[in-house]
């Protein structure tokens, strides 16, 4: 009997104390709004911060440049969708010349796997390139580097098995050397801007 009333006797004290303290922990636990730090990114409405922080922030904003590259990107993505619907429409037919030819097939899906990562890739760094210390010349350098990579790659994987008795890659698979030689050059460009960004911030 006294271990029955010590237990009634121990959940009314745990439940008061919760029922006390949970204004409190909900008070505590609530996510404080602030304003991003000078120089930081930030997709968030002026007057949204404006009204979380009254002091306002150096917000840096999307420009006109990468909003419309970036524009100009995305809408080429439904040919990427297309050139993997052609893909699997051959695989699934068994065409001769793609499934029977390993460096056909293998050619063919970088060439797709290659163009959904590069534009991927580009929409990123025209965001990035809105950040980056650099000349203006160099800045479109960075812009321009990986959609100009993004086309030039995934046409020579395919333009260099376009016979479906393809044995040796033709002369055109140079221009995936050509379109990773320019992303890498834009890479690095857009990747020292941004540490001269960094530091200078």
């Amino acid at each position: 009997m006294l271990g029955a009333c010590t237990g009634i006797g121990m959940f009314g004290w745990v439940s008061v104390n919760l029922t006390t303290l949970w204004p409190v922990l909900t008070t505590a636990c609530r996510p404080i709004p602030r304003a991003p730090s000078p120089g930081r990114f930030s997709l968030v409405s002026s007057s949204t911060l404006q009204a979380s922080n009254p002091q306002g922030g150096n917000i840096m904003e999307i420009s006109s440049t990468s909003k419309m590259l970036a524009g100009v990107i995305l809408v080429m993505v439904p040919t990427i969708e297309y050139g993997g619907a052609f893909l699997l429409g051959m695989l699934r037919s068994g065409a001769t010349g793609y499934v029977d030819n390993a460096l056909r097939h293998d050619l063919f899906r970088a060439g797709h796997a290659h163009a959904g990562v590069m534009v991927l890739f580009s929409v990123i760094c025209q965001f990035l390139a809105d950040g980056a210390s650099l000349p203006d010349w160099l800045t479109w350098i960075a812009r321009l580097g990986a959609p100009c990579a993004a086309i030039l790659m995934p046409l020579g994987f395919f333009l260099s098995a376009t016979s479906p008795r393809v044995s040796t890659p033709t002369r055109m698979i140079w221009l995936v050397y050509a379109g990773a030689a320019i992303l890498a050059v834009a890479t690095l460009v857009l990747g020292i801007g941004l540490i001269r960004a960094a530091f200078r911030g």
